[in-house]
């Protein structure tokens, strides 16, 4: 959890296996994941996926190689992007799909993080594609505001873009406060899917925390209007090895196609987490 060698956002990041921290991460890291999420009618379902990210020698430790199933790591997340319209490919991280990537970072500091992935889908045909994403970081008193530009280029789905904002804050007891707004567009929907959440995250033990969010999703169409609401809770915690984590999330959503009716879920992931440097 947050330490003296690096920000409390990383840190966190980094506990909860955020996108925030996997898509930038430089380095050869095997994820496997065992997904299982309890629905509103009682329904259960079973899910896993594999995630191979090979850092490549040569090219000054800048080119990686990825290799992923496509299933979410967090299905709540996966329907809350449902409810907006279809999932943009940017909303995903770089490993996210059922694909074979090339990654290369031009940048990779602190405060500059830019890289071009180039990938195929594993789909009939298979569907090249480019992505790109820069991200800057800036420091405002106690704020650390991240701002990210995101574009990509598929065969079939075409042309789109992401724009994200973020900003942290460290509070006391080992807390951090996040807001984050975002919006993505994408010719195969030709519409704007927009959001914003603020999450709470609060570390328990060396090997413990929780993570609180709110959030809204939106769209522009036909008028810029809510398409949800959540509300959700997750304790993570290492479960004895380093490499071992299970996870536990509760969520309720408010979706409009249900008149805002409240819709609750429980996920439950067990993760193994190789390479990295995962605890702490």
């Amino acid at each position: 959890m947050p330490t003296e060698q690096r920000p409390p956002a990383t840190s966190f990041d980094r506990f909860f296996g955020n996108s925030a921290f996997a898509e930038e991460f430089m380095g050869t890291q095997l994820r496997l994941n065992l997904i299982g999420l309890v629905s509103n009618d009682a329904s259960f379902s079973l899910d896993a996926n594999t995630r191979i990210k090979l850092r490549m020698p040569g090219f000054d430790n800048r080119l990686h190689l990825l290799l992923s199933g496509d299933s979410a790591d967090d299905p709540l997340e996966s329907g809350l992007e449902g409810t907006v319209g279809e999932r943009d490919p940017l909303h995903q991280e770089d490993d996210a799909e059922d694909a074979l990537i090339l990654q290369y970072f031009l940048a990779a500091s602190r405060r500059w993080n830019v890289h071009v992935s180039p990938g195929v889908r594993f789909d009939f045909p298979p569907e090249p594609f480019v992505k790109a994403r820069a991200r800057r970081t800036f420091a405002l008193d106690r704020w650390e505001l991240k701002a990210a530009q995101g574009v990509f280029w598929y065969l079939r789905r075409g042309v789109g873009a992401t724009t994200r904002f973020t900003a942290d804050r460290p509070l006391k007891e080992k807390r951090l406060l996040r807001a984050t707004s975002g919006v993505a567009w994408s010719e195969q929907v030709d519409h704007l899917n927009l959001d914003a959440s603020l999450l709470l995250y609060q570390s328990l033990t060396d090997g413990a925390a929780l993570e609180y969010q709110l959030a809204v999703h939106g769209t522009d169409r036909p008028t810029v209007r809510s398409t949800s609401y959540h509300a959700s809770a997750s304790y993570r915690r290492n479960l004895g090895p380093s490499w071992l984590y299970g996870e536990l999330k509760g969520a309720l959503l408010f979706p409009r196609e249900e008149d805002f009716d409240v819709t609750p879920s429980v996920m439950f992931k067990l993760e193994g987490i190789f390479g990295g440097g995962r605890k702490g």
